[in-house]
């Protein structure tokens, strides 16, 4: 019941935060699923869906599309973990704001 309201609680589609990172510019935004967020590719005026990121504790399983396949283990490696980062830092934001209401 508690992810259900975390989920409330974000909202669905909500940026999360911005990186900039092996030479692109990412998107962190929340999903319907618990624990889970999606990667964008900001190009232009376009968005581009580069994976969806789930984060358990401290297991993180990332599923990327197929325009994204081929690159290098440390760009994954970099990329997931800058997009995890911006995703604990809202976490921890927002457990910050419901302790001070």
């Amino acid at each position: 019941m508690r992810d259900r309201e975390d989920a409330a609680v974000v909202g669905v589609n909500v940026e999360l935060g911005r990186f900039a990172l092996a030479g692109g510019v990412f998107e962190v935004v929340s999903s319907v699923a618990p624990h889970t967020v999606r990667l964008y590719s900001i190009q232009g005026d376009h968005r581009i869906l580069a994976c969806t990121i789930s984060v358990v504790g401290e297991s993180v399983a990332a599923s990327w599309g197929a325009a994204w396949l081929g690159q290098s283990a440390d760009w994954y490696a970099r990329v997931e973990a800058a997009a995890v980062e911006v995703y604990r830092a809202a976490a921890r934001h927002r457990s910050a704001s419901e302790a001070g209401s």
